[in-house]
Order: structure tokens, then sequence, then C-alpha cells
């Protein structure tokens, strides 16, 4: 708790973070779902603001909670990354990665630093992640971790991140996340929605 309020201070003090935590809300209101400010802390996301009610479509985070930093999640975080930092983060994929894997991880990252904001589809495997994700949240973190772990595995390996958008097009989403940038232009934190309701249009 010490370390976590600690943050949260720093994080207040940091202008970017401040006026994205402003946002969210409006933001949360306008899409009918919940909006969330996570950071990169070391090998791990942390929720920092959260704001909207839980929605029956996606998974109710808590301020505090910390996710992985693995593939599939968190790639806005790694999208002016480095290729060290990259590598790194593919390699907390269990099983490893597979070369078409990658590749296929790296096209997204390119599609995000292109359209500068990533979108990630619905499917049974991120379902199962996001019960898993609440289940840690309701306990604290206590009693689903090795679950989650294996569910966010199996989802390193599931294509689900939208490279191209059709107009008109109806789609079943997960998440949409966007970058917050620093007075320096580095990325300093990610904000992002989940808890859309199904077929959404482009």
């Amino acid at each position: 708790p010490v370390p976590f309020a600690t943050g949260a201070v720093a994080a207040e003090q940091q202008v970017a973070l401040r006026a994205a935590s402003e946002e969210l809300r409006e933001l949360s209101s306008r899409l009918g779902c919940d909006a969330i400010l996570s950071v990169r802390v070391q090998d791990e996301i942390l929720v920092v603001h959260r704001a909207g009610q839980d929605s029956p479509y996606g998974a109710p985070l808590r301020v505090g909670q910390r996710i992985p930093l693995a593939p599939p999640l968190g790639t806005v975080l790694l999208t002016w990354a480095s290729e060290r930092e990259v590598d790194t983060w593919f390699g907390r994929a269990r099983p490893a990665l597979r070369e078409e894997e990658m590749a296929e991880q790296r096209r997204v990252i390119r599609t995000v630093r292109e359209r500068r904001y990533a979108i990630a589809l619905d499917s049974p495997a991120r379902q199962r992640s996001n019960d898993a994700m609440s289940a840690a949240a309701a306990s604290g973190g206590r009693n689903a971790t090795s679950e989650l772990d294996g569910l966010l595995d199996a989802l390193a390996h599931s294509h689900h991140n939208v490279q191209t958008l059709d107009d008109g097009r109806l789609y079943d989403l997960s998440t949409i996340a966007a970058p917050v940038f620093d007075e320096y232009g580095r990325i300093a934190a990610a904000v992002w929605v989940s808890g859309l309701a199904p077929r959404a249009a482009a």
C-alpha cells in the first residue's frame, strides 16, 4: 500500500497523467463503458485511475491492480520502445512465441504507431482472462494468479488485434487503447476503454 500511495502521489504531479485522469469520466460517459488509465512499472501494468461503472462486457479492474506486462497486453506502452525492450516483452510469453507470432506482433506495433491507438477484438480467450482478472481483483490477487497467467499465455498466441478497419463493418471489440505522452514526448501512460457493447461500428 505505501509504495502504491507514493506512486499515486507522484503520478498526480505529472501534468500528462493529471490531464488524462480528468478526461476519463467524460470518455466513459460518452462511450458508456469503463475508462482506465494505466502506467508501466517495470514488468507490470499498474492501474492508476478508473472511471465508469462495471460493464457486463469488460473486466472490472481496480485502481492499484497490477497486470503482467506480457504479450499481447501493453502493446501501446511498447509502441515506441527499443528493439531490446520489445524482445524482452516477447520473452515473457509462455510458451515462447514462434517466429511468425513475433513477426505478427511487430506488425501490430507498427500499425499502432501509425494509427496512434490499438484495437483488440473480443474472443473466448479474452473473456476468460477478463473473468480471471475480476477474480484476482476481488481476492486481492491471492487466489487467481496462476489461472490468470495461464489465460494470458493462451491469449498471447491468439489473433485478436485489428490492423485494418473496414468502413461500415461491425466488430465485437474488447478494448481500445491510446498512449499518453508527457511534455518530453515520451509515453507516460495508456488510456484504454473496455466493456464496449458487442457489434460496434468501425
